[in-house]
């Protein structure tokens, strides 16, 4: 257990603000910021939530639905993130510790104009294998386009006569406070998992980490024709609730299609283990249990709790009181742990664990799938523009759907309403019933049978492979059975055509 006194916080905090306030610090040192923090144990986790916040929220604040006031001292947060579009307050924690004392010191346009001056270095080249070699050619006309980040004209319009009112190109204070806030959790949990790295080496895979996101949002950006017009979010964060590592911002264009990455797929035929930090209180800890045997319930994985920190890579829980947050999450298994955040204050709480577990697991946003324009139209005048990351497709050759079909309750989709330039806009619409379709998007009461057939294909099927990253896309389309395409599919898409019988 860390032990912090009130003086050593004070210090933290006001080191982290000071590193970011200089104007000549050209990349953040949360080496100094960390040096303070002490020696840190296996047993029981790090506190995160007392460490960086203002301790545990009283009785009255732990529940699922934050309160509706916000302490004076620093400018109302704006709506919270809204994953299943709930309602909500704002609860100060760690959140309104940081805000408050940026206000207080006025650092907010030094911190825009030193982020715009960081040196961010250039993404590596990547060899990237022909997948079509040997594919007959019937199949590559049923391809989309690699698209990733395009947009049509008229959603390129849209966008940019939204833009012609609003100022469209200056970062949001609370975007900042969130990049702030994620940089500090981040660097204590390196720490606190990886004791063996040096503070220095902590802060910069911190940083670049977080340069690496918002190059890869500016990349959207500019594949959407909107370079000048349009500067995303700079808040740390990937679609609304994801955390790239740096191998996949260099990548960053479902679920992962594990045949060409194993390393992020969690063993089979042992339990995943996961903890909780010491922020997570008992009644938040149940939520995530019941997320937990959700999933088990229906698939064939399990989980056990630790009360310790394994020794492999595990699930590590975390209480973030940032009403900003639902929750956060990678996607796949990265080393040496997963930290999932979670903010409890968006309601369903057992069904946003859930959907940030998926994603560990290796599941994307059911709303991205290369096939998603089949299934949705994006009403892109309703759109914050600086979210534009929130409706980028996944790129074709990193995710499959495994020959799943479109499933607008599944609770890996967002809500119809999320990322909307104001309160009630619908940002996306069902083809098909939109009467019926529109409320299920974003549900989180639970897996969808589509959800669990997923899960099925990724993990409880041993020895059934696709050998194409395209198979998920052929099997929609009806192409296993198809006369021409049967025997090639068949041969090279069993998991997708559904030929490996039970699992």
């Amino acid at each position: 257990m860390v032990v912090v006194s009130k003086h050593l916080l004070l210090r933290l905090l006001l080191l982290f603000l000071l590193l970011l306030a200089n104007p000549c610090v050209a990349q953040f040192d949360f080496g100094q910021l960390l040096g303070g923090v002490g020696q840190m144990t296996n047993q029981g986790g790090l506190n995160l939530g007392g460490l960086l916040g203002q301790g545990q929220p009283n009785a009255a604040q732990n529940n699922d639905q934050p309160p509706r006031h916000w302490h004076r001292g620093g400018p109302p947060p704006g709506p919270p993130r809204q994953q299943n579009g709930g309602g909500g307050g704002g609860l100060e924690n760690i959140g309104g510790a940081v805000e408050g004392f940026l206000n207080r010191v006025g650092v907010n346009k030094q911190f825009t104009s030193q982020l715009g001056r960081i040196k961010i270095p250039p993404i590596p080249a990547l060899a990237v294998h022909n997948v079509l070699d040997g594919v007959p050619g019937i199949l590559r006309q049923f391809l989309p386009p690699q698209t990733v980040g395009q947009i049509t004209a008229i959603a390129r319009q849209a966008i940019e006569s939204i833009c012609s009112s609003n100022n469209c190109m200056q970062q949001r204070p609370e975007w900042l406070h969130q990049r702030a806030s994620i940089a500090q959790f981040e660097s204590l949990i390196t720490k606190t998992l990886t004791p063996g790295k040096t503070d220095i080496q902590i802060g910069r895979d911190v940083e670049i980490r977080l340069s690496r996101t918002f190059q890869v949002k500016k990349a959207l950006i500019r594949k959407a024709g909107l370079e000048g017009r349009v500067e995303p979010a700079n808040n740390g964060i990937f679609q609304q609730d994801l955390l790239l590592t740096e191998q996949q911002a260099n990548r960053a264009g479902n679920s992962l299609f594990f045949e060409t990455s194993p390393a992020q797929k969690w063993p089979v035929g042992q339990p995943i283990l996961y903890m909780f930090d010491q922020s997570v209180p008992q009644t938040d800890q149940s939520s995530v249990r019941a997320a937990v045997q959700e999933i088990q319930s229906k698939s064939c994985l399990t989980f056990q709790e630790s009360s310790s920190k394994p020794a492999g890579a595990h699930l590590y829980y975390v209480k973030i009181n940032n009403p900003q947050f639902c929750g956060l999450s990678y996607v796949g298994r990265i080393t040496p742990a997963n930290p999932i955040y979670l903010s409890f204050l968006c309601g369903n709480a057992v069904g946003i664990a859930i959907h940030e577990t998926m994603h560990a697991l290796g599941l994307q946003h059911e709303q991205l799938r290369v096939d998603r324009d089949t299934f949705i139209n994006i009403n892109w005048a309703n759109i914050n523009p600086q979210n534009y990351d929130t409706f980028a497709k996944s790129e074709l050759v990193k995710f499959t759907s495994y020959g799943v079909r479109y499933d607008y309750g599944s609770i890996m989709h967002y809500a119809s309403n999320i990322a909307a330039k104001a309160p009630g806009l619908k940002t996306m619409t069902a083809k098909t019933n939109p009467g019926a379709n529109d409320p299920s998007m974003g549900q989180r009461r639970g897996l969808s049978a589509t959800d669990v057939e997923v899960l099925r294909r990724m993990y409880c099927m041993p020895g059934c492979v696709d050998a194409n990253v395209y198979c998920g896309v052929w099997a929609t389309n009806n192409l296993c059975q198809l006369a021409s395409t049967k025997a090639w599919m068949s041969q090279n898409c069993r998991k997708s055509c559904s030929l490996c019988g039970g699992g």
